[in-house]
Parts: structure tokens; C-alpha cells; sequence
């Protein structure tokens, strides 16, 4: 990126993706449910040149190998519910900068929980999401350089009506 803020975009001569993901709901009671998900994705730029740059071999950026869930909800369609999950995300190369030099961001878990009320069409929730303030990178230029953080802890009270 240039100090202006610039940027160039090229495309890549020839690239591979390809993965899937596996999704579980089980229903294991009348208030009772457990779900969970992995996603496996496999990337490559078989051809990419830019100028001097070869990154032919390379993954893409910001696409991690490896995702996972797993998570549970407890209560009934009217009454007390809690819930919560636990989120994995694999490491993953940054973008493309100049001079190629790619950092690899680090994988992470972060934790969600959820308490509420529900009746009629109206439910109340109290809400954490990163309960435990997980810091984690969602671009990264090097050590010591440019960074971007994902999100913070955070907590809130939601209210909803279904129509």
C-alpha cells in the first residue's frame, strides 16, 4: 500500500480452492440442544507473478486450513435459556504486501455466551461475545508493523420480536 493509501489489484494467473464443511444439530432433549461444525479448506496460487513477485505455491490470504465450532442451547421456546460456543480458527497467511513478505496470523478460540427470557413472540438476551477478551489479528503486515485487531470483548442486552 502506498503512504497515499493506494492500492494495486492484480488477479492471479491460475489458483485452487477447495475444501468443505461438516455441520451437526442434535436435538439431544426437549430442551437440550448441541451443535457443532469443521471446515477444511485447501488453497493455492498455482501461477501468480506480479513484476518480480512470484507467489505461485502460496495459500490465500486470510483463509485458514481449519474452522470449528461447538456449542449448546439450553431452555425451552418460552421461559429461561442459556447458551454459549466455543469458536476455532486456524492460522492463516495476512494479505499480499509489498515486497511480498507474507506474516502468518496466528489461530485463536473465542467464547460466546448468551442468558434470556422468552415469551409470546419477545425474548430478552443478555450477551458476552470474546467473553475472555481473545486478542487475535485479522491482518498483519510483520512484526512491529501494520495491524489490524479483531473484536473486543463485549457485552449487551438484545430484545427481539418474531414475527
Amino acid at each position: 500500500m502506498s503512504p497515499l493509501g493506494q492500492c494495486h489489484i492484480t488477479n492471479a494467473g491460475q489458483s485452487e480452492s477447495y475444501g468443505g464443511e461438516l455441520e451437526l444439530n442434535y436435538q439431544a432433549s426437549d430442551t437440550l440442544n448441541v451443535y457443532g461444525s469443521l471446515g477444511l479448506l485447501q488453497t493455492e496460487f498455482k501461477s501468480f507473478n506480479v513484476g518480480d513477485l512470484n507467489l505461485s505455491g502460496q495459500a490465500f490470504s486470510n483463509a485458514p486450513e481449519t474452522t470449528a465450532v461447538l456449542g449448546a442451547l439450553w431452555g425451552r421456546e418460552t421461559g429461561w435459556f442459556v447458551g454459549g460456543n466455543v469458536q476455532y480458527l486456524g492460522s492463516a497467511l495476512s494479505r499480499i504486501e509489498t515486497g511480498g513478505e507474507r506474516a502468518e496470523m496466528d489461530s485463536y478460540v473465542t467464547i460466546d455466551a448468551q442468558l434470556g427470557y422468552a415469551w409470546d413472540s419477545f425474548a430478552i438476551t443478555g450477551y458476552a461475545t470474546n467473553l475472555f477478551d481473545e486478542t487475535y489479528f485479522t491482518y498483519l503486515s510483520g512484526p512491529e508493523a501494520a495491524a489490524a485487531v479483531g473484536d473486543p470483548r463485549e457485552f449487551g442486552v438484545r430484545l427481539t420480536k418474531s414475527f
